[in-house]
């Protein structure tokens, strides 16, 4: 269990019902939006009853990397609250992501370890704490698959960024 996320999911009172894996062989809804161009790699049912998420390759031959499963698990659960892909949907994921980076900063500095290594190590994310502001964003561009955040987006989350002095 990440640290952050059980924080994030106690500082907002947010439950998960059931965290699962997405059929990697037979999952439609996944094939269907393949088709449309894009690339499924997680849904969240009413509104954290279930959130399901793509753990392996597309070839099945591994795992996907383990940031890239904690965007996806940070994006389902902005579903909890917010719908749609609007702005108010990218706006709470940006705050998420910022928080959850922010919380694996704060963990490694005060010196705690897991499994005998910095929680920076374990999640992947030692890179991203650099530059907050940069990691978001390019998350941010990565998630969309529409192209650059907008510039109403990337005051939203230069405001997040002051606000929790990350």
């Amino acid at each position: 269990t990440d640290p952050a996320v059980v924080a994030i999911l106690k500082q907002r009172e947010w439950v998960v019902g059931v965290l699962g894996e997405m059929d990697p062989v037979d999952d439609r809804l996944a094939h269907k939006t393949h088709q449309q161009g894009k690339c499924l790699l997680g849904y969240n049912t009413n509104q954290g009853a279930r959130i399901d998420v793509r753990l392996r390759t597309h070839d099945l031959s591994g795992f996907l990397p383990y940031p890239q499963l904690i965007e996806t698990l940070l994006h389902e659960m902005a579903h909890n609250m917010v719908g749609p892909h609007d702005d108010h949907f990218w706006h709470l994921f940006v705050q998420l992501k910022v928080d959850y980076l922010g919380f694996h900063r704060d963990l490694s500095a005060s010196g705690a370890l897991v499994a005998g290594r910095s929680p920076l190590a374990v999640s992947g994310v030692a890179d991203q704490v650099v530059d907050v502001r940069s990691s978001v964003l390019l998350a941010l561009e990565h998630d969309k698959q529409e192209g650059p955040p907008s510039q109403m987006q990337i005051s939203l989350l230069d405001g997040y960024l002051a606000a929790t002095d990350t």
